[in-house]
């Protein structure tokens, strides 16, 4: 997988998995907007939805998040 700088991790892992906004959306079951969202570079979504994301990628949580300090404290929250 190729990682464009101006992609945020979860945009890169969608477009890898070769799925649109709207079939993560309905998978969510949020709106196609929420998505966009997600994907801006900076946007830190909630814990729950991280892990409903990596699930629907079938990838580990951590690998959404594209900052060591946010990873850390993502961990944290998760023991």
């Amino acid at each position: 997988m190729v990682i464009n700088k101006g992609y945020s991790l979860p945009k890169t892992w969608r477009i890898h998995l070769r799925l649109t906004q709207k079939d993560v959306a309905n998978a969510l079951a949020v709106s196609q907007s929420a998505i966009l969202q997600i994907e801006k570079t900076g946007t830190v979504p909630k814990k729950q939805t991280l892990e409903k994301m990596a699930n629907i990628f079938n990838i580990d949580v951590a690998l959404l998040i594209d900052d060591l300090l946010l990873k850390i404290d993502y961990l944290k929250r998760k023991t």
